[in-house]
């Protein structure tokens, strides 16, 4: 794990104190932890996917958007196994989201990356989350927490990720089921263990999108004008932020942090995953 956060220094971590805005409950075990970033003392910050549920992404091109969705998944895949995380990637515009396919961890072996292909994988996800709705309703559980502790092993649920990168070209399909689904994720997903980030490159599209309103866990890089900034964070900052920074802000946080995102290199990413996919899970 060292490896993965280049500004460590002599094998130490330092954690963030922002970790107790994003995290608040600490004596509650991390369920589905990633790495966002670090702070301006270079502490490393990390947030729990069980927690926040849900994740919006926007940043002007260029900004680091894209390095910053690779990092999430890439921490991922180090520290939970295809038994507690699976993943489906909507990469419509980004042929890079490819480098996934094949992995343990991907429910549909290929990321979807036309139109068609990503409304057949929401409408899986959505009959997944009713399918395991219901098993909480014959067992008497109300969510995935409850579920999983009557489980023994090998039964189960694990927890599901979707990843859809530009969702502005999804939209722009005209296909309205694509947009429902996603709201629909957004609102019941959560008890379900099913958890979405969603990114997009185009800051005004978000900031004028009403489809984003139970989005309240955003990563903001940089904008171009502070109107961008307001309507999507609630505060002024991103347009005057750099490459890799960004603006961050948890369900459980009243106002944004700034913080460092890294900018994991390719070979890194192909690494990882082909360690993934040599493992013997």
């Amino acid at each position: 794990m060292q490896e993965f956060y280049p500004k460590a220094k002599k094998g130490r971590i330092s954690e963030s104190k922002i970790e107790k805005k994003i995290n608040p409950d600490k004596d509650k075990l991390p369920v589905l932890s990633t790495f966002l970033g670090y702070d301006s003392n270079e502490g490393v910050v990390l947030c729990d996917m069980a927690n926040i549920a849900h994740l919006l992404i926007t940043g002007k091109p260029g900004s680091g958007h894209l390095s910053f969705i690779n990092t999430m998944i890439c921490d991922l895949l180090i520290r939970y196994t295809p038994a507690e995380l699976k993943l489906l990637i909507l990469g419509i515009k980004n042929k890079e989201m490819s480098v996934y396919n094949g992995l343990p961890y991907m429910l549909l072996p290929n990321a979807a990356r036309d139109a068609d292909s990503a409304l057949k994988v929401l409408r899986m996800a959505l009959s997944e989350m009713d399918d395991r709705y219901t098993l909480f309703d014959n067992d008497g559980t109300a969510n995935i927490v409850e579920y999983n502790a009557k489980m023994k092993e090998g039964d189960k649920f694990a927890r599901i990720i979707i990843v859809v990168d530009e969702a502005e070209e999804l939209v722009r399909t005209g296909k309205r089921e694509i947009e429902e689904i996603i709201c629909s994720l957004a609102r019941l997903g959560r008890r379900a263990g099913i958890y979405t980030i969603i990114a997009s490159e185009n800051p005004s599209w978000v900031a004028r999108s009403s489809m984003f309103k139970d989005y309240i866990s955003k990563a903001c890089f940089a904008v171009t004008t502070a109107s961008e900034s307001n309507s999507i964070m609630g505060q002024a900052g991103a347009e005057e932020l750099k490459a890799s920074e960004f603006l961050f802000r948890s369900i459980f946080m009243d106002s944004a942090v700034k913080l460092s995102a890294v900018n994991i290199e390719e070979d890194k990413i192909y690494s990882i995953v082909e360690l993934n996919k040599s493992n013997n899970y």
